[in-house]
């Protein structure tokens, strides 16, 4: 089961210090980004067409800071982590940004140097330019729907804590698929969302919850677990 290229896994980003950067327009997996060491996980659910569900966790951490042709950039890890059977599975991205993405211009696939790919222990590896935009557009194509606000200043409830959210949400149809995106986004939690959903449906079937995510736990101290230097 793989899911990372359909997570709508959308997920926020604060920027410190840096003062509020502009409303995202896309979804994306990450909208700003947060002080160095700084976390968050999502407890999730994915639901298949036949009806069953798998959970699991899904962790963004910034572990570290890079200069790259005099840019200032760094880099987010996202963990992916489920039960295969007795087994437990790791998926893990690995993200070169910009750190004035999210500030004027908050479309996180305009300030993306690089993006590696685990799967558990495998070698990392540097994704092709297909992959990683599948990734970064959250499983939405190229040409799809901007964000849209429900409600600015919404109540939302999280394991972490209850938050006043701005709820925004997104709809594509490509083919036969429809696709819906609702995320509830705030400054109070590490990434700066609370909580996502994704939607999908089939031709003219009524849309069905296929993913959820929500903030669960969060801290200081992440250390990156994906050696990008050994990244081929």
């Amino acid at each position: 089961m793989n899911r990372f290229t359909s997570l709508a896994a959308a997920f926020c980003l604060l920027v410190p210090v840096m003062g509020r950067g502009a409303e995202p327009t896309r979804p994306a997996a990450l909208y700003a980004l947060p002080a160095d060491g700084a976390w968050v996980e999502y407890d999730w659910t994915a639901t298949t067409p036949d009806g069953r569900e798998h959970k699991g966790t899904l962790r963004l951490s910034s572990v570290g800071s890079k200069t790259v042709d005099g840019t200032a950039c760094r880099w987010v890890e996202l963990r992916k982590e489920y039960k295969q059977g007795e087994e437990t599975k790791r998926e893990y991205r690995k993200v070169l940004i910009d750190e004035k993405a999210f500030a004027a211009a908050p479309t996180l696939r305009d300030h993306v140097r690089t993006v590696i790919g685990r799967d558990d222990d495998a070698a990392p590896q540097v994704l092709a330019a297909d992959r990683a935009r599948s990734f970064l557009n959250m499983g939405f194509e190229d040409s799809g729907a901007a964000l849209k606000e429900v409600r600015a200043g919404e109540r939302v409830s999280t394991p972490l804590g209850d938050y006043k959210a701005r709820h925004v949400t997104a709809r594509e149809r490509s083919g036969e698929r429809t696709r819906e995106y609702d995320a509830w986004l705030t400054t109070d939690v590490p990434f700066g969302c609370a909580r996502f959903e994704v939607r999908e449906a089939k031709g003219d079937g009524p849309l069905k919850v296929v993913f959820t995510a929500t903030a669960a736990r969060s801290g200081k101290g992440a250390k990156a677990e994906v050696d990008e230097a050994k990244a081929r």
